[in-house]
Formats: C-alpha cells, structure tokens, sequence
C-alpha cells in the first residue's frame, strides 16, 4: 500500500502539528488519493500547502472550525503569493481551494467559504503559453544525432518529449510492457494525474525506439525502457537529466527559448496542435489533463477563432 504523505512530514511546521489537524490532513490525503486520483507528488504539494494554512489559521494547534473565516483564508492566500513568482502563485490557491470544498464535504466548515480564496494576476491563463515556433523545433530535432548508444537513448527521449507531448516523469517510468507495436501505440502513465492514456506512436518516435533498443540499450532484466550507460545500467530516475538536455541542444541551436527544460516542448506540441485547428478535448486527451480548464490556457493561441467572437470597436472601423 502506498504510505501516505503525512506520516513523515518534512517541512519545520510539521513537526509542531498533531491531533485534530494531522488527522484532518491524513483524511484529506485520502481523500485525494481516493476520490480525485491525485498522484502521490501533486499530494505532497497540497499537503505542504494545507499544513501551513491550517496552522495560520489555528496557531494553537486546536481546530476550530465554527471560527475559521473569510479573513484567515484570503489573508493566507495573499501572505503565500509574496513568496512565491507569478507562475507559482497557482499552487496554494488550487490547494487551499481543494481543502476547504473537502472540509465542506466532511461538514466541517460551511459551503461557499472557497469562494474566499483570492483569484491572483499570477494565474496560469495571464500569459500565452512559451513554445518554439514549427522551424526552431526542427533546429533541436536535427541537433540529435543517433550515431551511438547514448545518442540512440537521447533521440528516442526527445521524440516522446517533442512528438507525444509527455512530462520528463512519463518518460522515465515507460516500461517495455507499454509499447505496443502491433497497434503502434503507447500506454501512458500519467506522473502527475495518476491516470492512464493511450497515444499513437508516430513512425519517427518508433523507429527511434526501436533503435534504441535494438542497438544501443544496454542488456538488463529492468523493464523501465530507458536506462543508464553506467553500470550496473539502473533505470534513470533524475527528470533534470532531462531537461539539462534539452537545454544543452537550446544552447547549440542558438535558441533563446521563452523558457527551458523538457516542458517547453510539451508546450510547443500543445500549441502546434491548437493553432491547426485541434478542439481543447484532443489536446487534453493527448497531454493527459483531467480537466479542460487546465488546456484552457492554449485558448488564446487560436487567434482567427477569438477574431470571431471579438466584439466590433466602436466608432468608426479600427
């Protein structure tokens, strides 16, 4: 079974909570990891998040839920957002929303206080998505060799990264159960959402793959498909391995991308898929999101679709 978040907590604050409040937030790991299938990572964020809340919140260590208001909640919410950037400010007010509609399940805490959670300009939606445009993605693509071992490995990683969309953590734990090459198909499971999906292999990403482990994956019993070139060749663990690669090729192709690591090419697939036409739903069905809102933030990447529902200037034609 897998062991909970809260059993050993690792931040400062922890160490002071017990009773009412730790058992609050082990029913409220539960809950996230029963009822909304949160994966145990996205866990240990809320969970952090919940902690320092509710210790804001009762700095006695002694719940009281009948007097938790309004006040304590955006007070929170904003003390957080002036630690953190603009890119990260999303990250309690999802956890603190998230834990004041369970509280609002379990009776605790009356309906509606969520709506107390400020919404903050930092938001994911307040900036187009940073992507490479169709010919930088080529440049990266055609700076990835496949001449030896470690290049076959590399290559193979990439073209799931740039042709497939995935998150560096889906890449590692792909298993050779995964690939099913009579469909020509991948089974996706998801790092983040705890969920699974199947994707079409492209030809470039399979024959990469097959390259790969034809030729240039070392010979291991391990069933996680991409290992390391050292021995005893474990399977590789690090997602900053990963994004440091494609920033070393970023760098050799004279990029100055909007942002670096793995991600920036799931962003780019995203954007590619969008602007030629692609519905919210198959993009969120090919990255995996659970919720449409999240693909949300491509919206603003379909300009001739906005330039339909664009209300006229008014006055005379602009």
């Amino acid at each position: 079974m897998e062991q909970s978040p809260c059993v050993q907590p690792k931040d400062n604050i922890s160490a002071a909570v017990t009773g009412d409040i730790e058992q609050c937030l082990n029913a409220f790991d539960r809950h996230l990891a029963s009822e909304r299938g949160c994966a145990a990572g996205t866990r240990v964020n809320y969970l952090r998040e919940a902690r320092s809340f509710l210790v804001f919140a009762f700095p006695d260590l002694r719940t009281n839920w009948e007097g938790l208001n309004a006040d304590q909640v955006a007070g929170f919410v904003l003390r957080r957002a002036e630690d953190l950037s603009k890119l990260s400010q999303q990250g309690p007010v999802t956890a603190i929303r998230r834990l004041l509609r369970f509280l609002t399940f379990e009776g605790k805490i009356r309906a509606g206080l969520e709506g107390a959670v400020p919404p903050l300009r930092g938001s994911r939606h307040a900036s187009i998505p940073r992507h490479l445009s169709p010919e930088q993605l080529d440049c990266v693509l055609a700076l990835c060799p496949s001449d030896n071992a470690l290049d076959k490995r590399n290559r193979a990683m990439l073209l799931l990264l740039a042709k497939l969309g995935l998150r560096a953590g889906e890449v590692f734990r792909l298993s050779l159960d995964n690939l099913d090459w009579t469909a020509s198909a991948v089974l996706i499971q998801s790092s983040k959402t705890a969920r699974e999906r199947v994707l079409p292999m492209p030809e470039d990403v399979g024959s990469a793959l097959a390259a790969y482990l034809t030729k240039g994956r070392p010979p291991s019993s391990e069933r996680l498909v991409f290992l390391s070139h050292h021995r005893p060749y474990p399977p590789l663990r690090a997602t900053a391995v990963l994004s440091g690669f494609v920033n070393s090729l970023l760098q050799q192709a004279g990029i100055l991308a909007p942002c670096r690591g793995a991600h920036v090419l799931r962003h780019t697939l995203a954007t590619g898929m969008v602007c030629q036409g692609a519905t919210f739903k198959n993009v969120a069905d090919i990255l995996g999101h659970r919720c449409l809102t999240t693909t949300g933030i491509y919206a603003k990447l379909n300009l001739p679709a906005l330039a339909q529902v664009a209300l006229p200037w008014p006055g005379e034609a602009q």
